[in-house]
């Protein structure tokens, strides 16, 4: 049984021999594959949606439990949210959802807490077990802990195939697959990447990477975003003492929160021939307008995020990518900003010189028997600098790039062509209802997309406030899916 299910006839299951799960006679089954956020509240929202009728079987296969996915999936209470609890509600619909979940539980959080990560995941899980045991007449959750390693389209369905043996044939698939593993930086040769020198994922096995490091060991970390605050928080949780050099090409750093009055959003009409330079302008205007008079650049960013989709998408590919590659660095750091305490924290490693942040690049790295030897180039400058650190840690955070993915099951997806990189690579090419492109050009009638990897027509869709919306919006057009093919199916009869 799934964690919390009750005994007896229960919509929730888990451990199910898989070669249990197919699909029968007026029971089509939806295989969501990702129990993190996105696949949690897919499955969620498919089974309380009043859109669906008739019998459902909604599988969600992920080898984690349900709801913690890689963000939340920290036993750490120093990793906690870069967002208040008042706008981390699970549905859409209900804002205040998680203030109230964490009321029931006498959690000591209000609505302006940064809640820990752990504490929000648990929130997630139980959310989709409310939804199961709540779920509309004939809608039932099938959890199977495992990992999907190949998904195979046919003219009905998919086959879902499991790394530990089986399959689950669906009438629909999800990919929720989050986000992708870090990618190798740029100066790290392969027999460096292979060497007990490189930390390749500081999460991966749950952080057990960082577990090794000795008190006084010199690091350089590699990425100084918020991947960087959590390996610094978690080593300092450790008791490490030794000094960590962070660098990345411009050295940039992500702004606290501060609690800010609300703002209007700087003024940018999504319309034809927008170009990067005109949305740069706006934003820096507003924000100079918003310092001036009080309220602080936080509110001009702030009151931009709704519109940002619409901005981006009106936007022509040549400025997109101009954006991104010239501004979106910047735009990161002021929009996904940390919690006040994780930056307090931060600050003041900073302000002892226990961690020092700079622009620069690595140019080169070799395992020299009891440490690395690195080369760095600093950004501006002709010459290089060397220096020895015990490990180089990848903190360049979460990939999106599924051309260069070497998740076993995007890799094996896009070499059949079955899916595609979208052109700026920021995630997995889909059209407006979720449907992923193939290689082709042709957008799927079986599989689907949600989460992250969908963030390439908004920019935004990193944050649950996006992907919870993106959840209710994919559930419901597979639902609509099924629908039409069952409406084919009595035609056809």
């Amino acid at each position: 049984m799934a964690d919390g299910a009750a005994s007896g006839s229960t919509p929730i299951a888990s451990e199910r021999s898989p070669h249990a799960l197919t699909a029968g006679a007026g029971a089509p089954v939806v295989a969501v594959i990702g129990g993190g956020f996105s696949g949690a509240m897919v499955a969620a929202n498919l089974l309380a949606s009043a859109r669906g009728r008739g019998p459902l079987r909604v599988v969600l296969v992920d080898p984690s439990r349900a709801g913690r996915g890689v963000a939340y999936g920290t036993a750490s209470d120093a990793h906690v949210l870069n967002v208040p609890a008042a706008k981390m509600s699970a549905w859409p619909s209900d804002p205040d959802h998680f203030v109230r979940h964490l009321a029931a539980a006498s959690a000591p959080f209000g609505p302006a807490s940064f809640v820990p990560r752990a504490t929000y995941g648990a929130y997630v899980e139980s959310t989709l077990r409310a939804a199961a045991l709540g779920a509309r007449p004939g809608a039932t959750l099938e959890i199977v802990r495992d990992r999907a390693c190949e998904v195979a389209p046919s003219a009905l369905g998919a086959t879902v195939r499991l790394a530990r043996g089986g399959a689950v044939t669906a009438s629909r698939v999800v990919l929720a697959l989050g986000a992708l593993a870090p990618r190798t930086p740029s100066g790290l040769d392969e027999a460096f990447v292979a060497s007990p020198r490189y930390v390749a994922d500081p999460w991966a096995d749950g952080g057990a990477a960082l577990d090794g490091v000795a008190e006084d060991e010199p690091l350089l970390l590699v990425g100084t975003g918020l991947t960087m605050f959590d390996v610094v928080l978690r080593l300092e949780e450790r008791g490490h003492r030794g000094p960590v050099l962070a660098v990345s090409r411009r050295g940039l750093v992500p702004h606290a929160h501060a609690k800010v009055p609300p703002g209007s959003a700087p003024c940018i009409e999504p319309r034809d021939r927008l170009t990067a330079r005109d949305v740069v302008r706006a934003v820096r205007a507003a924000a100079a307008e918003a310092e001036r008079d009080g309220r602080g650049f936080r509110a001009a960013i702030d009151a931009l995020r709704a519109g940002t989709p619409a901005i981006f998408g009106a936007l022509s590919h040549r400025d997109r990518a101009r954006l991104l590659r010239h501004a979106g660095a910047y735009w990161d750091v002021v929009r996904h900003r940390a919690s006040p305490d994780v930056a307090a924290a931060i600050d003041a490693r900073r302000a002892s010189g226990a961690l020092r942040v700079t622009a620069a690049r690595v140019v080169a790295a070799r395992d020299d028997g009891g440490a690395a030897a690195i080369t760095l180039r600093p950004r501006g400058a002709g010459e290089t600098v060397s220096l020895r650190a015990a490990r180089v840690v990848n903190c360049t955070g979460p990939s999106y790039d599924v051309e260069r993915a070497a998740d076993p099951l995007v890799a094996r997806l896009r070499e059949r062509g079955l899916l595609r990189a979208d052109p700026l690579r920021l995630g997995i090419d889909a059209d407006a209802a979720g449907r992923v492109v193939d290689r082709a050009g042709s957008a799927s009638s079986v599989l689907f997309a949600a989460g992250p990897l969908r963030r390439a027509a908004t920019w935004e869709g990193t944050a649950v406030p996006e992907l919870r919306v993106q959840a209710a919006d994919v559930a419901d057009a597979v639902l609509a899916s099924l629908a039409e093919r069952a409406c084919a199916h009595a035609v056809a009869v």
